[in-house]
């Protein structure tokens, strides 16, 4: 049939909330709770204290389905009961907007696989006492997918096992036991496609291995890859292309499913300016000098606009000033190009989907000439539980619908300003910087260098020197 299969794809234990947005606040005895409508009706899930001791919730964050989750397995007959409603409530939503299947994801509950199992058995269980669609099995981890699979009795119709890929081929044996439908996505063993030709072409290899395991056309839906936000502009247009070219190939016995969850970006604004002082108060620093590079030039050009007295010199690496890059983002399609990174990273869990695929490879990709030992030390903090995540939510902190600045009305610069940039960053163009000396009102001076974006790594010898010099001649010491 030639149709888009819809998948509700909201029931998963990655969903966040903000903590100061409206769907958290005190419920009437005053508790801190998840807020929903429910037949009308403002009701509460109220947030347990073992969440709130969580990393996500530190971080400004309610993961709602995981507190429904965990509530689910962990708590009191009460609050077993107030997690299933919840969940039971979002199924029912899903349901009245017509999705085909409603997709069960509970990878991100525990690093551990026995509470990831545990999780998906009693989330199969609610959802098979209550819904009317089909559930789509979800997980990374064959193991998981084949929990929910086992604890499903079947009643809703066929399952679906999201997904297969040519990284998972071994996935194949659960569909063909549990008589599951599969999504088989456009990935191949070693990344993502980067044009409709690559999407084809792993699609076209990994229907052959369905059609060795006796995977009809009519239970195959084809995920050709397609973002909620995508990288760059062309991006959709590969996506349409495959699908014309795998409707060319097909016909319309197989079905295309694609990537249409669209989760608002929702992470509440960090304070980055006010963590700075709160440090250099917390080291005696009354007056300090700052370097920044990246997201530490970011959040220190905020700092040297809130309070400039106290900031001795500035050295901004790579980033210029927010009002010149703005610009420059607003009116330059080279430096919007460039900056198209921004969407996918403040979108909640596709990025740690792209970055930790097939051992971290787009990872280590983005970071350019430096120095293959860095690469490793950076790798190394990022396979960490949550590190990725945590990086992440500094430009969804900033990027992302409830973004703010950081109210500073003044764009003038009088602090001794040293700005360095290297010519071949991929991320930041030239008009920026360009555009910089309209605000610098103090000493200010500019190094362009032959170099990418990681330049303390890149070029050290031509990098520390300057900064160095910088700082000597504006130290009151």
């Amino acid at each position: 049939m030639s149709k888009f299969t819809i998948i509700g794809e909201n029931i998963h234990a990655t969903r966040v909330l903000r903590l100061n947005g409206k769907r958290v606040g005190p419920n009437e005895n005053g508790v801190e709770s998840v807020i929903y409508n429910k037949d009308g009706v403002k009701t509460f899930m109220t947030i347990p204290e073992e969440i709130k001791k969580t990393q996500p919730y530190q971080q400004g964050q309610a993961k709602h389905f995981m507190i429904a989750i965990w509530k689910g397995i962990f708590g009191n007959s009460d609050q077993i009961e107030d997690g299933a409603k919840y969940v039971i409530n979002e199924i029912k939503r899903q349901e009245k907007y017509n999705s085909d299947f409603l997709d069960l994801n509970v990878d991100e509950m525990s690093h551990k696989l026995d509470i990831q199992i545990q999780a998906m058995k009693w989330l199969m269980g609610v959802y098979q006492e209550n819904a009317k669609k089909p559930p789509s099995v979800d997980s990374s981890n064959s193991e998981i997918i084949e929990a929910g699979l086992k604890e499903y009795n079947g009643i809703q119709g066929r399952p679906m096992i999201n997904s297969i890929a040519l990284e998972r081929l071994e996935t194949f044996e659960l569909a063909k036991e549990y008589n599951a439908k599969v999504i088989l996505t456009g990935a191949s063993k070693d990344g993502m496609p980067s044009d409709s030709s690559e999407r084809v072409n792993n699609i076209n290899e990994i229907i052959n291995h369905a059609k060795n395991n006796d995977i009809s056309y009519q239970d195959i839906h084809l995920d050709p890859l397609v973002f909620p936000i995508s990288v760059d502009k062309e991006y959709g247009g590969h996506f349409f292309e495959a699908i014309s070219k795998l409707r060319e190939i097909y016909g319309s016995e197989i079905n295309i499913s694609g990537g249409l969850s669209n989760v608002s970006f929702g992470l509440p604004r960090r304070k980055l300016v006010n963590d700075v002082f709160a440090v250099a108060d917390a080291v005696g620093g009354e007056r300090f000098h700052l370097v920044g590079h990246d997201w530490g030039a970011g959040v220190g050009w905020g700092v040297v606009l809130a309070q400039p007295d106290r900031v001795l010199s500035w050295t901004p690496l790579s980033i210029a000033h927010p009002a010149a890059f703005g610009a420059a983002l607003q009116n330059d399609p080279d430096q919007q190009s460039r900056s198209s990174y921004f969407t996918l990273f403040v979108t909640p869990g596709v990025p740690e989907t792209l970055f930790t695929f097939n051992n971290l490879r787009l990872l280590k990709s983005a970071y350019g000439e430096m120095r293959a030992e860095k690469v490793d030390e950076y790798v190394s903090v990022f396979s960490e539980p949550g590190a990725l995540t945590a990086g992440l939510n500094w430009y969804r902190a900033s990027f992302g619908s409830d973004s703010a600045g950081t109210g500073v009305q003044e764009n003038d610069v009088r602090v001794p300003t040293l700005f360095i940039w290297g010519n071949q960053d991929e991320a930041v163009g030239r008009l920026g910087t360009e555009l910089m000396s309209e605000y610098m009102k103090g000493p200010y001076s500019i190094i362009e260098l032959n170099a990418g974006h990681w330049l303390l790594s890149e070029r050290p010898e031509q990098v520390i020197p300057p900064i160095v010099s910088h700082i000597r001649a504006n130290s009151n010491l």
